[in-house]
């Protein structure tokens, strides 16, 4: 537990990660479960940070609310979208994608077993834990699209995943917008994410001279350890 600080909850604020850093990576984004204690934990932690805790995923807010039903600001689809509360105006930094993309990518799966396609407005993920194989051919034809595409889009590596997204955005600039926001305002920020998409707000946390630490078996630090910490941040 060294690895990780302790908050001050009256000069820090916290956002984290959720696949792979508060929740254990599953096969595919369905199957995490939220075990209750962490719930009550980060609600506890939120309010002793007075609501400065924000989760920035991957994920889009849909399915941040289904799994976190605790009216928490942050990021989703990777920086594309951000919030101060639920029900708050979203601000989209990033442009929806076409449904012609979605209808390319999803021919691309057609016929071959082990790939799963998430569809996230503003991005489309295509999870293929089940054949690892297949990555290389697979990213070359989500490259041959993003490129094709006007304007030109990106493709991002993650855990067993391939994204196209629109835009630039990161999750990075998601932290740093944020960041100028009450509740976080004027806070030191401390992130934690375990992906390489991470890596922009692990870099915007520390240069703001707050704490960005990576999460993972390299980095010797589990959800397990994560959910620990918060437990004790919130003082159980």
């Amino acid at each position: 537990m060294t690895l990780l600080p302790e908050i001050n909850r009256e000069q820090d604020c916290l956002f984290l990660d959720i696949d792979g850093t508060l929740l254990d990576i599953m096969p595919t984004p369905d199957a995490v479960t939220v075990p209750a204690e962490l719930l009550l934990h980060l609600k506890l932690l939120q309010q002793a940070l007075h609501g400065a805790l924000g989760l920035i995923s991957g994920r889009d807010f849909e399915s941040i609310d289904r799994l976190f039903p605790l009216d928490l600001p942050g990021a989703a689809v990777h920086g594309s979208v951000c919030r101060l509360r639920v029900g708050d105006p979203i601000l989209a930094t990033a442009q929806p994608l076409p449904e012609t993309l979605l209808s390319a990518v999803s021919a691309l799966a057609t016929d071959k077993p082990g790939f799963f396609i998430e569809d996230k407005g503003y991005a489309i993920a295509l999870h293929y834990r089940a054949a690892l194989t297949k990555r290389n051919m697979l990213e070359q034809a989500l490259r041959n699209l993003a490129d094709a595409a006007s304007p030109p889009l990106r493709v991002m590596a993650g855990h067993a995943c391939l994204e196209v997204l629109s835009g630039r955005t990161d999750k990075g600039q998601a932290l740093n917008l944020l960041m100028k926001q009450p509740p976080f305002l004027g806070r030191r920020p401390i992130f934690l994410g375990d992906d390489t998409t991470d890596l922009p707000a692990i870099a915007a946390a520390q240069q703001l001279g707050g704490h960005g630490i990576r999460v993972g078996a390299d980095h010797a630090i589990s959800p397990v350890q994560v959910r620990d910490w918060i437990r004790i941040q919130a003082g159980h």
